[in-house]
């Protein structure tokens, strides 16, 4: 069964009785409210439901754009709770052997791992992306690690912080009174 949640978001519930997933919505908000939402079920029904949430973001973000996503600081700032996305670094400067550069400001273990030299694998002279499936299959993994490192960093956050984005308290206090 599916449900419209807006024009650009779809939700999709699979098993009745013990799990429900949300199709779209990786942002770090929603794995603050769906975790809150999850919390309040199992209070209520006494049992283990998961509530567990999907999306192809960090998937379109490497594949289509070749982008890189960063890491959010999140403060009680919403628009720091937003996963942003820059180009990947690619110049035929980048093909050397012996000048060695790697992501300094977008930490993740691959990053930390593979240089920019590394991700550039093709070296024709009239190559203008020079990403190919492997470096494109790494992109991606750091761009999932962020993702969910994001969605954690939320929770954590959310369990530690006084000081929430209004919209995201709010929601949650809506969870917390509606479902009782």
């Amino acid at each position: 069964m599916k449900i419209s949640a807006s024009n650009t978001k779809t939700m999709q519930f699979t098993c009745p009785v013990c799990s429900k997933v949300i199709l779209g919505a990786s942002t770090p908000e929603m794995a603050v409210c769906l975790t809150a939402l999850q919390r309040q079920l199992r209070k209520i029904l006494g049992n283990n439901i998961t509530v567990s949430f999907d999306s192809s973001s960090p998937f379109q973000t490497s594949g289509i754009s070749q982008k890189i996503s960063v890491l959010p600081e999140l403060t009680s700032d919403i628009k720091t709770w937003r996963i942003k996305s820059v180009q990947y670094p690619q110049h035929p400067k980048y093909k050397s052997k012996t000048d060695i550069r790697y992501l300094e400001d977008i930490v993740s273990p691959v990053t930390k791992l593979i240089s920019i030299n590394d991700f550039h694998a093709k070296h024709g002279p009239m190559e203008t992306k020079f990403l190919d499936v492997l470096a494109q299959h790494l992109l991606t993994n750091h761009n999932v690690y962020v993702y969910n490192r994001a969605s954690i960093k939320a929770c954590d956050y959310e369990k530690s912080s006084t000081e929430l984005p209004a919209s995201i308290g709010t929601t949650i206090k809506l969870i917390n009174t509606t479902i009782n």
